[in-house]
């Protein structure tokens, strides 16, 4: 049997929204993260990048 390979380093995306930043990542059944720094919120941060570490 073959090994999956290891996930991809995938870009974090930006989406701005008047006065909210919407930060993240999304891999298509590997994985999906969000940041809204404004308000110190994360989603989903079961793995993610370095840059979405910094929510509690």
């Amino acid at each position: 049997m073959i090994p999956k390979p290891p996930p991809r380093e995938g870009t974090l995306g930006f989406l701005y929204i008047p006065p909210f930043r919407v930060q993240g990542i999304s891999i298509a059944g590997e994985i999906t993260c969000l940041q809204i720094p404004e308000l110190d919120l994360g989603f989903d941060i079961g793995s993610c990048p370095r840059a979405l570490l910094s929510s509690k």
